[in-house]
């Protein structure tokens, strides 16, 4: 059984879901491992400053609003 990961940015997974986009997406998006985005979205790893830009973009918003916990 695969293990769910915590949602401690509400944002991305709001937009990641908006999208249908999966971890698989972010994979091939930021060109990096799947366990590297998955140690990312549980918060063990930082996103790097052109990871962040690339999310952004993709998702048509600011690294700001995407990180953005209210």
């Amino acid at each position: 059984m695969a293990k769910q990961l915590i949602n401690i940015f509400p944002k991305l997974r709001g937009k990641m879901a908006e999208h249908k986009d999966d971890v698989n997406e972010l994979v091939k998006c930021l060109e990096i491992s799947d366990d590297s985005i998955r140690r990312r979205l549980k918060g063990e790893k930082d996103f790097e400053l052109t990871e962040l830009n690339l999310l952004a973009d993709r998702y048509g918003t600011t690294i700001d609003e995407l990180f953005k916990t209210d």
